[in-house]
């Protein structure tokens, strides 16, 4: 099996072991409505992702400098951007009914109805190549 790259396993670990915000502090700087603000995020994934960086920051200076050269080529880069953002919003077409079917197969309600697989196997064959369609990232968290 393939190790995964330190850059994503440490930062796996790290958030959910330690926060560096207690909740009073969460609450003190309302961090909901921080999250409303910054949140442009096109699919669900990525609004509850956001939301978790945010309630649980990074202390690793490894992964935060990963992140902001991420972000720094995003913003460079129009056809990298927008080949993301394309990409993103096909996945939002499937995305309910593929949550939906992950979690009655994994999620501990796994139930014999499968209204939601057709659309969960077109999204899983489509994803390889849809990801082709996009330029090559520069940055390794980019590439991960």
């Amino acid at each position: 099996m393939k190790k995964l790259p330190s850059l994503i396993t440490n930062d796996y670990f790290e958030r959910r072991s330690t926060s560096v915000l207690d909740d009073r502090t969460k609450a003190s700087i309302e961090l909901g409505l921080l999250a409303k603000v910054v949140d442009h995020s096109i699919t669900e994934t990525g609004r509850s992702q956001l939301y978790h960086s945010i309630e649980n920051p990074s202390v690793s200076l490894q992964c935060i400098n990963a992140k902001q050269n991420a972000l720094k080529e995003l913003r460079a880069n129009d056809k990298l951007r927008q080949g993301a953002v394309d990409l993103l919003e096909r996945i939002k077409r499937y995305e309910k009914n593929a949550l939906i079917f992950f979690g009655r197969m994994y999620g501990g309600f796994c139930t014999t109805k499968y209204d939601t697989y057709p659309d969960t196997t077109s999204l899983i064959r489509s994803l390889s190549s849809w990801a082709k369609e996009i330029p090559e990232p520069e940055t390794q968290y980019l590439k991960q």
